[in-house]
Order: C-alpha cells, then structure tokens, then sequence
C-alpha cells in the first residue's frame, strides 16, 4: 500500500461550492441537485466554511424551523444565516499531503470531508472518506 500517495492523485478537483452570501434553500438544494454530501463555503474562492447534509438536517429539525412548521425551506432563508450553520475554518489538507495525513485526520476528527486549499487558501479539491475508501479498494 502507497501510504505517501499525495492527495491529488484521489482528491475530487470538480468540487461544487457556494459563495457564503447564498441561501439556506440554494445549499439545500445544491446538495440534493448534484447528490452530494458536503459543500465547501467560499468567498472569492477562498474557503471559509463546509456545510455539510448534517448540518442542513439539524437546520431544518431546529426550534426556528419548528417555530414556522408549516413553512417551505425556501422561507428559512429569511431566518437561517448560511454563516449560523456552516463549520468555519474547518480542518483543510494541501494537494502534495499524504493519504495517510488525511486519513489520520479522518480518525482524530469527526467529520468525512476535507477541503484542499492551496498555499493562499484557495479552494482546489475536496477529499472524502469515500475517496479514500475507493483508494484503498484499488490497494487490494
């Protein structure tokens, strides 16, 4: 097993992100769209949070989606900040990081997605415990 393989190599490059000054239903929506999991939040294409599918569920089963039960996510957008439910400056990984790195990341830390930043902080892939799983498949 390649346990210094660099992150480039499996990192997703085609990450599907949001700018932080989009709604609540627009991530929500991103999510459900394009089936997947974890969205990094970026301005000016440097990360400054992750939303994750958790993180939405949580938004739409608290006491402000209760209190406007009978109200559409699309109505949220009026009480729920992209920035109140989004992880800011969560853990990153650079592209030349081992898969090891990132996989005792995975271990010490409770979440399933790591964006990869460049030296400036720029967004430019995103790696997933399901990324590493494939990895290790190919291993065997």
């Amino acid at each position: 097993m390649k346990h210094r393989e660099p992150i480039k190599n499996i990192m997703s490059e085609d990450v599907v992100a949001a700018d932080y000054t989009n709604k609540f239903s627009d991530i929500r929506k991103l999510m459900i769209d394009e089936y997947i999991n974890h969205v990094p939040i970026v301005s000016e294409n440097k990360l400054v949070g992750i939303i994750s599918r958790i993180d939405i569920l949580k938004a739409l089963h608290s006491d402000i989606y209760i209190k406007n039960s009978g109200e559409n996510a699309q109505s949220l957008d009026n009480v729920i900040e992209i920035e109140d439910i989004m992880t800011p400056n969560p853990h990153t990984i650079k592209a030349h990081d081992t898969v090891e790195h990132a996989v005792q990341l995975f271990d010490r830390f409770d979440f399933n997605a790591l964006p990869v930043v460049n030296d400036e902080g720029s967004l430019v892939g995103i790696i997933t415990t399901k990324d590493i799983i494939g990895y290790l498949l190919k291993q065997y």
